[in-house]
């Protein structure tokens, strides 16, 4: 019997012997092949597993980095998810403003309000980062809790969850649907106080675009 000895995919063989690649073997008896769930690497001298691959062993997925085997297929391991071609394990979002691909990066740990935009992980319009991505509530509306009570990141503190509305902190007036600090409470500049009402009335504008 003459043995073929191929060692790169996509060459003549005969038998599955032939295909010397690890995870390969001759398909109809002419071309070494990778197996279900396998790419061939460039320069076809391996078979890279993908998401769902066989395997019996994590050193079976070692060409698919942050993945493990388990119940014998390739799976990423925690704090990873597959990519949409299901050929990589891409980082999940642990906070907003963590880097990203896609969207099911941000989605898995920030909720489904959250999207991925110029590689960052965001909130929609209409929501706040407070654990997961929430449903922001402006002053006057109903809420449950202090954390849905959201008019601007330079009003955290500012406005509370009192009597089931969002409210005013105490120290605190309402002023252009803001919650500014008491005379005498705290000195800011400003310029810094112009800023701050700006950047919530502009958050404020995008949160009723997103409720039409």
């Amino acid at each position: 019997m003459t043995w073929l000895l191929t060692y790169l995919i996509g060459e003549r063989c005969k038998y599955d012997d032939d295909c010397f690649v690890d995870n390969s073997y001759c398909e109809m008896q002419q071309i070494c092949e990778c197996k279900e769930n396998f790419l061939p690497s460039e320069d076809g001298e391996s078979c890279v597993a993908m998401i769902g691959a066989h395997c019996h062993s994590k050193y079976d997925c070692t060409t698919l980095p942050n993945s493990i085997c388990k119940e014998d297929k390739c799976i990423c391991e925690r704090g990873f998810v597959p990519d949409a071609q299901q050929t990589k394990c891409l980082p999940t979002a642990q906070r907003i403003k963590d880097k990203c691909e896609h969207d099911f990066q941000c989605k898995e740990r920030l909720g489904g309000n959250s999207y991925c935009f110029n590689e960052q992980c965001l909130c929609y319009p209409g929501y706040h980062f407070e654990n997961w991505c929430i449903s922001s509530k402006r002053l006057h509306e109903v809420c449950r809790n202090n954390s849905q009570c959201f008019i601007g990141e330079y009003y955290q503190n500012s406005v509370l969850c009192l009597s089931g509305y969002c409210k005013c902190a105490p120290g605190y007036h309402e002023e252009l649907n803001l919650c500014i600090v008491n005379a005498g409470s705290l000195n800011i500049p400003t310029g810094l106080r112009l800023v701050m009402i700006f950047s919530a009335l502009v958050h404020i504008g995008l949160q009723q675009v997103n409720n039409y």
